[in-house]
This record gives C-alpha cells, structure tokens and sequence, in this order.
C-alpha cells in the first residue's frame, strides 16, 4: 500500500510554486553536453554520482536506454517529508514542475540524493521519463560551475496561516472545526501550536490565520488518486468561499485519515509552504509539519529515523516539546549568550532549554566542535519546563547530546547520541572528548569537558545541604512532647571536602525542644539522621504549627538549608450540658386526646470528644395520663442535633387547666448530661350544650417540604360561636391539634408519601368536616391541594 501512495501521489503534484532560487543542471544517462546557459540563473551540473536514490518505480541504475523516452524539463523543485510515525518510516521525496508544460515529475535519484538540493530550486534534469516520473542513472559528468551550498533559512516573525479542513465523501474528520481553530490558533490554556512556536523561539515566530471549512471534495479515502486530487479541490473550495490564499505563508490542509500509513506530510524549507495533516488531534504532529515548513529535517538517533524523543522532530503522537538542541541552533531561535561555543577543558553550567532567556542562569546549549567532521556536539538540560512537561519522564532531568553539521551547512537530520543523568559519561573516542554530567540543580546542570584526552581538575561545586523530617505531621494535647527524625543529605559535588552541619531547631515562641546529635559530619553524597523532640505551649490553642530543623556550615559560605514539618495542637474533651427543646412549648385538646411534640437535643461537647449516648424520658404526669417517646435515647457526635417525638394523652375525665409536662436527659457516663426542660398540655373548658353547629371546613390545604420536615398550610374555617382549634391527620393518625393555620411535621419517614387532612372543631367539640387530602413526603415539595378561601387566620 505504501509503495502504491508513493507512486500515486507521483503522477500529478501540484504545490505550491516555491520561491525561485538558484537554477541546478541534472544530468543522467551519461548524456554529454549537458551543460547548458539559462537566461537570468547560475547553471550547475550534478554528477550521477551525486544523486541518490528514491522510492517507487525502479532505481535508475537498473533502467538503460530503451526504458522510457529521453527527456529534458526545466523548472522548480518541490521536497517533501512523508512521515509515518506508526511505522517508523519516513520519506523525502522530489518533484520538479515543469516551467513550460506546468506538468509535475517525480525524480527517482540514485543513492543519496545532493545535499544542496532546495525547494524552490530551479535546474535543468535529463534523463529517462516513464509517465510522471524520471529516472537519473549514474555517469561521469563533472560539475562545471560552483556549488553554492545553502543552510536552512532561520526563520522569524509572523506566519500568516490558513488551515483549510476538508471531509471526503466516504470519510468524516474525528475533530470540529472549532476544535482545529483552537489547536491551532486559541486555546484558552495557552497550548496552542502559536503558543509554542512563540515559547520555542523565544518569541520570535508567531502564528496569525484563518481557519475555514469543512469542505467536502470527491476524492477517494484510500490513496488511489495523484496528491494534488487531495489538495486542488480543496483550494478551489476555499477559494470560492473567498478565501484569498495568495495572503497566506503557509497552507495547512487538514482531512481525514486516509488508511496509506502517513499522519502528515511538509514540505521542506519552502514560503509558501504546504503542511497535510491526516491525525487531527496530533497537536505535535501539526508541529512536526510546520517544522519542516520551516526547514528542519528529522530528529534521529543512528539507529532509528524518528527514535529522538527529546525533539519535536522526532516520532510525533507523543506531545508538544521543544525542538532538540541542534535544531534550536539552526533555526537561530537562541541569542549568542545563550549558545556558547567551548574550545577548553573545564566545568560548566548549562540552563533547562525550554527556560526563557531571562530566566536562564547559564547559556541553554554548549557547542563542542567535532574536529574530524564539519559537525558539533550539542550539549542541553532537559526539564519538565513549559512545553518540556510534556518530554517522556524518561528524557527528565537528563543532559543530552546532540550530533549535528555546522551552521550553515545544508540541512540534514540531527542525531542524539547521549542521554546522562548525573555521574554519567559521553565519549568520542575517535576526538578524545568526554562529556560528564556531574550534578544538577532545577536551574542548571553542571557538565566536565575534556578535550584531547586531558581531564580537568574536579571542581568543587557547593550546594545547599537536603533536610527533611518525619513525619511530615503529627498531632497532640497542649504541653506534649512529640519526635521528629531529621535526616540531612550533602548534595555537593564529588570533588569537595566533608561538611559540618549545625543542626538547630525553629519553633514557635513560648515552645521548646533540642535536636541530637546538634551537629553531623558529611561528605559529598552522604546522609545521616538526628532526632528533634518538640514540647508545646501548654497554653497553646488548637491549630496547626510549623516546625523545622537547619542546617547549616558556616565556613563555606551559604551553604544551609531548612526542613520542616507540622505540629497541630488538639484541646482535651471538654463536656458541656446538652441543649434542650420541645416544640410547641403548650398546646390545647380536650380531655383525652393525644397531642405529639418534637423534642430537640443538642451535644454541647468540645470537638476533641467523643460521641454520646443521651437517655430520655417523660418526666411524672397526673394520674391516668400516658406518654411515649419515639426513641428512648439518642447517640450524638459533639456539635450534632437529634429529635424524637413525645406523645402525651390525656384522661377523658381531666379537668380544664394547664399541665406541665417534664422531660429529662441523663448519660450513665457522664453527669453533666443531665437536663431538662418543660412543655405545657391545656385541656380545654367544659363545651357548652347549646351549639350543635360544627365550624366550616378548611381550605387551601398546602405542602411544602424539605430534607427535615412536612410544612402544612390552610386557610381559616369559621363557626357560629367561634373556631377552638384544628386537628391535623397523617393518613387516619392524628398528629397535631393546634390554635394555628399551620402546621410542621418532623415526624414522617422520609421518601415515604402520606396523605394529610386538616378538621376544625369549636368549644362544644363540634367537629367539620375533613379538609381536601395533600399528599406530600420529607425531601420533596408538593403542591397544595383543596379549594376556595384565601390566607387563613384565626377566627375570634
């Protein structure tokens, strides 16, 4: 499939025309003369030697004269990167577009293809065409005129960016358009690809555009058109919708995944450039392409074309991070401060790369010049700073090195070659050069060179001791004495002297303690520990305090640090009497009703306490009377509220006049939970014989319900002699008598429904008629029910 997309996409290519640059002569099959003079360009001959191979179609060693007709085109070259990360595969691929004929060539090279070659080039090739290729075989032709070898062109300033998203016809992009405007463009957290073009270039690139589409175009989903059949309606799309492409630097093209292997291809170091984007929500593969828009090639380890991980150049599906340390340097992204050529032996420091440049303590990358190649070593701190946060935790924190030419030489791919951690070593055996990692601290690492085989003299690099205590928290009464291990870490560097490290304790005023031993001998990289015992102010108040222990050696300088750790102060229990309530405080029946009440308990104890087991109880009543309690004892945290219902009945023969009725709380375990407190029964006066004429029924019976409680709600009846009073039901149970048009059920289970009705009675006992039912439960509100009558009040 792969081989069939190359070939494909061979037939007909149409980006964008390029910038013209200086003109090439490609000469094959051994054809003499083939120097020729253009009007308005240098003229250059290649030999075939230098021409290397491509992909698709046989190489051109393998066609003689009888395969295909001779040709000869002149006009401009496009490179592209085809980039399967997936696979590891990778492409560069060349096509030359006719000046004359506009028709577009792919060119098949033997071995390794010129180095000098550049997008937007226009040269002159011969040699054997077969449809929409042309083969270039090896001959012995000179070159007749001076290469001019040019590097990547450092780019800078705004991209002016249009991003043209497209669906096919039997296949839907995964991602919206708006989704693409922010990837792209304006993602409200700042990690957006103009975002991190702005923070690897220290500013100096940014990205400026349009997003439009989605478009539909007719071509087919798995590779079987020429490329351009993929990008040309899109343009004619966009075009027709008013989008004028001739403003834009860079076209980026993003559709749906065709099934050939490839999440994007670039091309290479060209404005205007185009960029195609197969995996839409790959933020670094959109990256990766506009990298080589930009110039870069890939990011390689020797083994593997994609295998740095440290670059954005490398595999892509892995997330935004920095270009590698070479790529930095050819793009010019850095100033010469933070670029430093090192030419002796000695130690250095170098700053995190991602850091921006003011924050930099040292310069961002070391050059080491290769002697027996026009390349250099490129030496970098890596750590999970900004767009770094996203590297693989395996390049955290490490000093890398990177292989790569020397600026101004044609583009190539750069190669990592060393990945140390502290204490470890890169050699080039064949220059005598060593590279060690020595130490490192969050704003820079410190790195050995040797050159030539000589080893510097170890320097001393200080550094503030390590101290940490355990346990990070512990908790205590006022007045006790807590421990806490102390353990202290030289981190200086191999090459200095033992330390003696004061230990001293920071407490707060009014508290004491000690740390033993006071003082600890270390040398470089060793540890040990110590004990701080830590006694609190028997007068401190509950809260969380800071202690610590520091180190420090006063003969070198600052040379100290602090550890710290949390002492939090709790209060002793303190019991305190409960608060308690019944509710209503009197209520009025005749003789022998049962009217309930809601007693109210509060645990009044400190925090520090435990729950308690409250016991209740109805306190003595007149003879014959009765009382239950729902529950005879409530279990309550300190600060918790509890409530049970009382029910008190009366005897039918009670006197009228008011009853007290007591209840009570005690608590085996502890006396100052004993209380009490009072309610008040009032049985009503003799009904007088005459009135036979019962009170109007209630209306506008409501329901208004929470997580604790039923509110009950009506309007007022009236009666010839007068309104005594009203009888609330849950169900045929009834729950409450009361002088008010309301009413507050604490009682219900919760979730369950019940219906309630409301009756009125007067002095003679003269009952109406039950109200209209309103169903309604604890934890839910419902609607009133019942009809006619407004806002009751009570009658006179």
């Amino acid at each position: 499939m792969i081989i069939k997309y190359f070939r494909a996409i061979s037939a007909t290519f149409s980006f964008l025309p390029g910038l013209t640059g200086r003109a090439l002569v490609v000469c094959a099959f051994a054809l003499s003369g083939c120097v020729e003079s253009m009007d308005s360009i240098t003229t250059e001959e290649i030999t075939a030697t230098d021409i290397g191979a491509g992909s698709g179609g046989p190489a051109a060693g393998d066609v003689n004269e009888s395969d295909g007709d001779d040709i000869s085109v002149t006009g401009e070259l496009t490179i592209l990167y085809m980039d399967d990360f997936d696979n590891n595969l990778a492409e560069l691929q060349y096509f030359i577009k006719d000046k004359q004929s506009k028709k577009q060539y792919k060119l098949n090279f033997k071995d390794t293809p010129p180095g000098h070659l550049r997008t937007g080039s226009e040269f002159k090739v011969r040699g054997k065409a077969k449809g929409k290729e042309i083969f270039l075989a090896a001959d012995g032709a000179e070159p007749t005129g001076n290469t001019t070898v040019t590097a990547a062109a450092s780019v800078s300033g705004e991209q002016r960016t249009v991003v043209m998203v497209a669906n096919f016809q039997d296949s839907q992009l995964t991602c919206s358009v708006d989704e693409i405007r922010d990837l792209m463009l304006t993602d409200s957290a700042n990690q957006s690809i103009d975002d991190y073009y702005r923070e690897v270039s220290q500013g100096q690139v940014w990205l400026s555009g349009e997003v439009h589409g989605a478009y539909t175009t007719d071509s087919p989903a798995d590779c079987s058109a020429p490329f351009s059949a993929y990008t040309d309606p899109i343009d004619d799309a966009a075009e027709a919708d008013g989008v004028d492409l001739s403003l834009f630097d860079r076209k980026i093209y993003v559709m749906p995944y065709t099934g050939c292997g490839y999440a994007g291809i670039g091309s290479v170091g060209n404005t205007p450039s185009q960029a195609l984007i197969f995996t839409c929500d790959k933020p670094d593969v959109y990256a990766h392409e506009l990298g080589h828009n930009f110039g870069m090639y890939h990011a390689s380890t020797p083994n593997s074309e994609y295998g740095d991980g440290t670059g954005i150049m490398g595999a892509g599906n892995v997330g935004l991070r920095h270009p590698n340390s070479a790529h930095q340097d050819e793009m010019g992204w850095l100033s010469p401060a933070m670029n430093t050529l090192i030419t002796e032996s000695g130690t250095y420091d170098v700053a995190p790369q991602s850091l921006d440049e003011a924050q930099s303590l040292a310069p961002q990358i070391l050059r080491l010049a290769k002697p027996d190649s026009d390349e250099f070593y490129f030496i970098a701190y890596r750590r999970p700073v900004g767009f770094d946060s996203n590297l693989q935790w395996w390049h955290h924190d490490i000093v890398t090195v990177h292989r790569y030419q020397e600026a101004g030489s044609p583009p190539t791919n750069t190669y990592l070659v060393g990945e140390l951690a502290v204490g470890e070593s890169f050699t080039d055996a064949a220059n005598d050069i060593t590279v060690n990692h020595i130490s490192q601290t969050p704003d820079y690492a410190t790195v050995q060179v040797a050159f030539d085989g000589s080893s510097p003299a170890p320097t001393c690099n200080r550094a503030a001791p390590l101290v940490s205590l355990s346990p990070a928290s512990q908790s205590a009464d006022a007045g006790t004495t807590l421990q806490y291990t102390v353990t202290v870490a030289n981190q200086d560097s191999a090459a200095c002297a033992m330390s003696s490290f004061m230990l001293t304790s920071n407490l707060p005023d009014s508290w004491s303690g000690s740390v033993t031993p006071a003082s600890v001998d270390l040398a470089p990289g060793a540890t040990s520990t110590a004990t701080m015992s830590v006694t609190s102010s028997t007068a401190a108040t509950a809260a969380t305090f800071d202690v610590g222990v520091t180190a420090t050696d006063n003969t070198v300088g600052p040379h100290s640090a602090t550890g710290n750790a949390s002492y939090t102060v709790v209060n002793a229990c303190a019991p305190a009497i409960p608060g308690m309530s019944v509710s209503p405080a009197s209520q009025s029946a005749d003789p022998g009703t049962a009217l309930i009440y809601t007693v109210s308990l509060v645990n009044n104890d400190s925090a520090a306490c435990g729950a308690s087991m409250f016991d209740l109880s109805a306190g003595s009543l007149p003879a014959g009377w009765s009382s239950s309690l729902a529950s005879q004892s409530l279990d309550l945290a300190p600060g918790a509220t509890g409530t049970i219902d009382l029910t008190v009945t009366s005897v039918a023969s009670a006197v009228p006049g008011n009853y007290s009725v007591q209840v009570t709380s005690a608590d085996s375990q502890e006396a100052l939970h004993a209380t009490s407190t009072n309610t008040t029964y009032v049985v009503n006066d003799t009904v007088p014989v005459s009135d036979a004429q019962p009170p109007t029924i209630p209306t506008g019976l409501a329901a208004n319900a929470n997580a604790q409680r039923v509110n009950l709600s009506w309007s007022a009846s009236s009666d010839n002699v007068g309104v005594e009073g009203y009888r609330v039901y849950r169900g045929s149970v009834l729950i409450a008598t009361t002088n008010d048009t309301a009413y507050s059920d604490r009682a219900g289970v919760s979730g369950v429904t019940y219906a309630y009705t409301v009756t009125a009675f007067d002095a003679a006992n003269n009952v109406s008629a039950a109200s209209t039912a309103v169903m309604a439960s604890k934890g839910k509100r419902h609607g009133g029910g019942g009809g006619g009558g407004g806002k009751g009040k009570r009658p006179k």
